[in-house]
């Protein structure tokens, strides 16, 4: 009986990455941002879902470093624009591989696809958080299945993070990202991801991005 179950699990499981590898980009993220109220990783002020397949390498105060058997995901989490709602349009550029704006119920964002050397860079904002990452063709709209399912289950605690906000505005400290603003020359973010790849973890992600606190 255990071994039907396995084979049917695993007849769905191809079946399934079939389907993804042979949807368009548009109908990858719009099937995969749905309401998700399942959370496996617990934060300072959220939580979310984190897919099948993916670890985490290393969680720092506002970003993490996750992974995949082929790829590194840098996530980063915008306490201050939640906080505050702020809103902001995204302007879809035609010139890039692959851009669109992302909206769902009352979520927004974008997910932007530059072509970078051999490889391609992926960054996908959605629900006041980011995720950046360079992959190869091969691996594309798995990988935007994992980022839009993770990017679409944040939830986030108003109480933790309106603590954490005011102690940081007493202390004038700079807070990462202006994750609205997408990269315009992402080569710097290719150097790190390729000197960092196959590494454990060295306690660091790229911080290229800040927004700082005006008194």
């Amino acid at each position: 009986m255990k071994k039907i179950i396995m084979i049917i699990s695993l007849i769905l499981l191809l079946s399934g990455c079939q389907n993804i590898n042979k949807s368009s980009i548009p109908d990858v993220v719009k099937n995969s941002i749905k309401k998700n109220n399942l959370a496996n990783q617990h934060r300072q002020g959220y939580k979310y879902y984190l897919p099948r397949g993916l670890t985490v390498e290393s969680n720092l105060e506002y970003n993490e470093k996750l992974s995949s058997r082929n790829n590194n995901y840098y996530l980063y989490i915008d306490f201050v624009s939640y906080h505050n709602k702020k809103k902001s349009e995204y302007e879809v550029n035609n010139t890039f591989y692959h851009s669109q704006k992302i909206e769902h119920e009352d979520k927004f964002g974008y997910l932007e696809i530059k072509e970078l050397e051999s490889k391609l860079y992926v960054e996908m904002m959605y629900n006041y958080a980011k995720i950046e990452i360079v992959t190869n063709k091969e691996y594309l709209n798995e990988v935007i299945y994992k980022m839009s399912v993770l990017l679409s289950s944040i939830k986030y605690n108003d109480v933790i993070i309106e603590k954490k906000l005011k102690n940081e505005l007493s202390s004038y400290r700079d807070v990462p990202y202006n994750i609205f603003k997408p990269k315009e020359n992402p080569t710097n973010f290719l150097d790190y991801d390729e000197d960092n790849d196959g590494e454990k973890i060295d306690n660091k992600v790229p911080d290229y991005d800040l927004i700082q606190y005006e008194r």
